[in-house]
């Protein structure tokens, strides 16, 4: 049975065995102490890997704790992403670009995903989300998945900021938009 490690702040660190039906309450225990610290580290649970080293915990799709790990997972992004937004945003001269926000969104089923916004023709630096809300100004906004974008090759990574953000620049073509509008969806 291999250890997991909790750190949700500076003072805590809580460690116990690999077992699903202790690590449910406790993920969420620590997500609480995480959301309340006024110096918060991280949500998730560490392990290690077959070489010792530390690495995050991850539960295979069909696992009882899948669903949770993919929550802890998501609320880190969306704390690191807007504590990395605010930094950008005091200098967005210097960057040129509109700095995404990252939104998380828990669905009725205890799920979570990200999200972010890009209002085209507008560059913008976007995080590394689930979904992306794309408006052109002109009809509605289409919530379309990160993957849509990757397929359009519309992002480029920006390998300065960890965590990772990719620049989208001005606005596609007109197919493309009606290609990502074919895409969205209702996470």
């Amino acid at each position: 049975v291999r250890p997991v490690a909790f750190a949700p702040d500076p003072t805590s660190l809580i460690v116990v065995a690999d077992d699903p039906d202790a690590l449910g309450p406790l993920f969420e225990a620590v997500a609480g102490e995480y959301e309340d610290a006024p110096r918060a580290l991280s949500p998730m649970g560490y392990t290690i890997d077959r070489y010792g080293r530390l690495v995050p915990y991850v539960a295979p799709a069909q696992h009882p704790l899948a669903t949770t790990v993919v929550r802890a997972e998501r609320m880190l992004a969306s704390v690191e992403y807007e504590t990395q937004r605010s930094v950008l945003q005091e200098d967005d001269e210097a960057t040129g670009y509109f700095v995404a926000g990252c939104l998380l969104a828990k669905r009725a089923d205890g799920t979570a995903f990200t999200m972010a916004s890009w209002g085209t023709p507008v560059p913008t630096l976007l995080p590394l989300v689930d979904y992306v809300a794309v408006s052109d100004g002109a009809g509605p906004q289409a919530l379309v998945p990160w993957q849509a974008l990757v397929d359009e090759d519309l992002l480029d990574e920006a390998v300065e900021f960890r965590p990772t953000r990719f620049r989208i620049e001005g606005a596609p073509r007109p197919d493309v938009l009606a290609r990502l509008a074919e895409r969205a969806t209702r996470p």
